[in-house]
């Protein structure tokens, strides 16, 4: 007997497992430290927002721990922005080490071949 073949599509491949995936892309797995932020950038992302109080106001409990925690969160943020300025920096300093190194090794191979 003579099978009739189905007028559908073939399923779709099976997606790589995610090992696959996470070398192919190099996602990098950081260790976390308790109470640490993962990364700097993700608490210099952190949306701050600004609460005003009327003096003599009768403030809830939930209002005031969200003013701390919100207190805490621009703290880590001014922290992680410098700390992010400061790494920019360090990195801006060693490129420019690097292409006067590059630019002199140039120069010195193009004299080398205008001596020959």
């Amino acid at each position: 007997l003579k099978r009739i073949q189905s007028s559908r599509a073939p399923p779709p491949p099976p997606h790589p497992p995610v090992s696959g995936m996470a070398s192919r892309y190099a996602i990098r797995k950081t260790k976390v430290e308790e109470g640490a932020v993962a990364s700097g950038m993700a608490a210099s992302r952190y949306a701050i927002r600004k609460t005003t109080i009327a003096e003599g106001a009768a403030v809830p409990e939930l209002v005031k721990l969200r003013i701390a925690s919100d207190a805490a969160l621009a703290e880590e943020k001014e922290k992680a922005l410098a700390a992010a300025e400061k790494e920019a920096a360090e990195q801006r300093e060693a490129l420019k080490k690097r292409t006067a190194e590059y630019e002199k090794e140039y120069a010195e191979h193009k004299q080398q071949l205008i001596d020959l």
